[in-house]
């Protein structure tokens, strides 16, 4: 979560130095540790200025998906963020077309605001996929732009 964060604080520098808030949906497969769950949380709601919960029920892996929920959520409120303000989401395209929206915006932003949205997407790849083209999203060039912003990345100052 860390790293895909780091190339999302990247994007988010954006053009003239002013910086796009970021949303972070997460959640992930019931067979992960405690802890790495509530890790999951934490560093998504240290770094990002949203966070969502989207449930993944598909992947439970015996596991309710209250307890799932449960201990992303404890990670979130260590990591500083009320459990009032954390939206939880049914599925995947769910939380993402919701934020998308400006579901609870952040921080006043417009739904039309640029930002960026960083989904941990395992469930409905394809359907997320298809919303995203539905919405005319581009393609990025990952190799090019992701060449670009390590510059980016490698100068702004380490929390």
């Amino acid at each position: 979560v860390g790293a895909v964060l780091d190339v999302a604080q990247g994007i988010a520098g954006g053009a003239a130095g002013r910086a796009a808030p970021i949303t972070a949906i997460v959640g992930t497969a019931g067979d992960r540790p405690d802890d790495t769950l509530r890790g999951i949380g934490r560093i998504a709601a240290e770094r990002a200025q949203r966070v969502a919960i989207k449930q993944t029920l598909t992947y439970l892996r015996g596991r309710t998906a209250e307890s799932v929920v449960g201990e992303i959520m404890t990670g979130i409120v260590a990591g500083g963020v009320s459990a009032t303000d954390v939206p939880i989401y049914d599925s995947e395209t769910q939380a993402l077309k919701a934020e998308l929206n400006g579901a609870g915006g952040v921080r006043g932003a417009r739904p039309d605001a640029a930002r960026v949205i960083v989904l941990m997407c395992h469930e409905e790849r394809e359907a997320v996929f298809e919303l995203l083209d539905r919405l005319g999203a581009r393609p990025v060039d990952i190799a090019t732009e992701l060449t670009d912003l390590i510059p980016r990345l490698q100068a702004r100052p380490r929390r």
